[in-house]
Formats: structure tokens, sequence, C-alpha cells
């Protein structure tokens, strides 16, 4: 056997050497893309209607006897049957927060702590569900600020009023309620003082100039003129008041409007909205500044109210406990809206609300 020749001996290593330093790069791999699930539609399942808008009628009428439980449960079910609508959920809110201010009173009459944590805690928990989803739903907005402030918390539903009211500039009850929300700057435990007159003034101003009739917003704004250091215009509020007032002298009442803290008063985002998309919808909201004859000539119609003046909500302690309806009306039993009695709803948040 002839043995190999010496050069291939030599080439060997060589060989050897080159192959181990060659580095190959690893084959290019497409980046895959995972497409984000589209988000839930908000609607009723058409298969489910008739069942939602039986029970959705069934929790409507219970508010309006003031069953506030038992409508809960009915919109309760409202809510398992279309768990998309959000709309749904925002009545469900709205029927635990007015049963919340129920339980408060309930609990006060037994001495004790007056905050019905499971109401107030499920309501914020839908309402923040569907801020998550819509962060501009006006009803979700105003509904967490009211419970905010019934739970003494209104440096923190401010902000949420304010946000209405850049949603729809044409709703007086969000003006005022962002006025009624104004806390101290220095200590937002304090109510509004002198440093916050004139911003109190400012936004009661624009719950007036969409409606001019709003009682409610009268007397705060007569004592922020005070607190201003301007008595003469106080004076001049305070007339106005006294000839809208429900509780004025006299054989009639006043007529002006009123937005306090029960059910179907607090203003247009505080009540049952329909399964119907066409049944409830507001107008588009208008730009004040753009037209200014907007505000008079095509202002939404605000809550005729069926109680005596204003609450602590709108700048005075009320002569009974916050919260309570605090008369009744000749309205028949069986009609829309029932007879007002006198039946604790969600309560004030301070005296400085």
């Amino acid at each position: 056997m002839r043995p190999a020749p010496l050069r291939t001996w030599l080439l060997a290593p060589a060989l050897l050497l080159i192959g181990c330093g060659r580095t190959e790069a690893p084959p290019e791999v497409a980046p895959t893309t995972i497409a984000a699930p589209e988000p839930p539609a908000d609607e009723i399942p058409p298969d489910q209607l008739d069942a939602v808008v039986a029970a959705h009628l069934r929790g409507l009428g219970l508010m309006e006897q003031y069953e506030y439980r038992k409508a809960a449960e009915a919109f309760r079910e409202v809510r398992e049957l279309a768990p998309d609508w959000q709309a749904g959920a925002v009545n469900l809110a709205i029927a635990l927060l007015n049963d919340g201010g129920v339980q408060v009173e309930a609990a006060k009459k037994a001495g004790g702590e007056g905050r019905p944590a499971s109401n107030f805690d499920e309501a914020l928990g839908l309402l923040d569900g569907v801020l998550a989803r819509s962060p501009d739903d006006p009803r979700a907005l105003f509904n967490k600020g009211i419970i905010l402030a019934q739970q003494g918390k209104p440096a923190e539903a401010h902000p949420l009023f304010l946000k209405v009211t850049e949603v729809d500039p044409l709703d007086a009850a969000s003006w005022l309620w962002a006025a009624n929300t104004v806390v101290n700057a220095q200590d937002p435990a304090l109510p509004a003082g002198p440093a916050e007159a004139e911003r109190k003034v400012a936004l009661l101003t624009r719950a007036l100039d969409v409606n001019p009739n709003l009682a409610s917003a009268l007397y705060p704004l007569a004592f922020a003129y005070r607190m201003a250091g301007q008595p003469e215009k106080q004076r001049d509020i305070l007339k106005k008041w006294q000839q809208l007032d429900h509780d004025r002298p006299g054989l009639a009442p006043g007529v002006g409007d009123v937005v306090e803290t029960s059910y179907g008063e607090m203003g247009r985002y505080g009540v049952i909205a329909s399964p119907s998309p066409t049944a409830e919808a507001p107008p588009p909201p208008l730009d004040p500044d753009r037209d200014p004859d907007a505000i008079k000539e095509k202002q939404p119609p605000s809550p005729r109210s069926r109680s005596s003046s204003p609450t602590a909500a709108a700048g005075r302690p009320p002569p009974t406990s916050p919260g309570t309806s605090r008369r009744s009306t000749a309205s028949a039993p069986g009609s829309a809206r029932g007879s007002r009695r006198s039946t604790p709803t969600a309560t004030a948040a301070s005296t400085s609300i």
C-alpha cells in the first residue's frame, strides 16, 4: 500500500483550521405579528333583545317606585343578558348608588358609619369598566363623580364633572356639580373659601347661561359673590332666587329647576338610559363660544324638580337628612314619575358641596 503524499499531510491541518473558523449566519425568521383582539361591540345581542327590554322595563318601574334594590336585580339581569352593552352597566350603577343612599340612611339611624361599601364599590367598578372602553362617556363620568361626592371626595369628583362639561357644554347640571365640588386649594378637606370664589362664580354662571331657571345654582352663586366681596351682586342674585325658590312665601311655589341628590333630580345623565338607541339620545353638543345664541335657543330640557329648594348639594344644608326628597307632589301614584315621597337616595358629600 503506497503511503499518502507528504503534501496531502501538510495541507490537512490548514484545511482543518479554515473549516473551524467559518461561521454561517442563522436563517432569517420573519417576525410574527399578533393582531389585537377586536373590542366587544357595545350592543345588545339581537336574540336577547326582547328579554333585555322586559327586564329593563321592570327595573325602570321599580326605580320610579323607589325600590332601588329590586331595580338593581332587574338591571343585573340585563347585564347578564347583554354583558357588552355599556349603557346597561351604567344603569346598574345608578340603581346601586341610589340603593346605597338608602343603606346610608339606615346605617345613620342605627348609629353606624353610613358607608355602603359593597354598593358604591360595585358601582364604581362598573363605571370604571365603561370608562376603560369609552373614556368620554358622559353618563359614566357623571355618575362616578356623584358617587365620589357622596363618599366625601369632592376633589376627586370635580375633574369628572369638568370632563362632562367638555363633552357636553350644554348640560347645566354638570356645570353645577363642578361648581359644588370646588374645594379649598390649601386644604382639599375644607370647603371652598374666598380664594376659590371667582372659580365658583365662573362655573355657576355657566350653569345659569345654559339654564337661567336653575334655582339650585342661584343660592350658591349668591354665597360665592359674598365670599368674593361683592354684596350688591349677592343681593341681586338672592332676589332672583327668591322668585324661583319652591319654598318661597305666597300662594304658588317658585318654578325654578332643582338639581339635588335624589333619583331623577341629579341631572339628565343620572337617569336610566333606554335600550333604544334613539329614545334618549342627547342633541349634539354645541360650541357656546362659536354660537352665543345656541345656549338659549337649543338648550336641552333640564329635569323639572318635584321637591323643595336647593339642598346641601346646591350650597346650603337641607332641613332634612342629606339625600332625601323633602316634598311630595300631587301626581298620581300610577303616573310615570309616581309620587315624590321622601325617600333617601344618595347622600350629599359635605356641606361644601
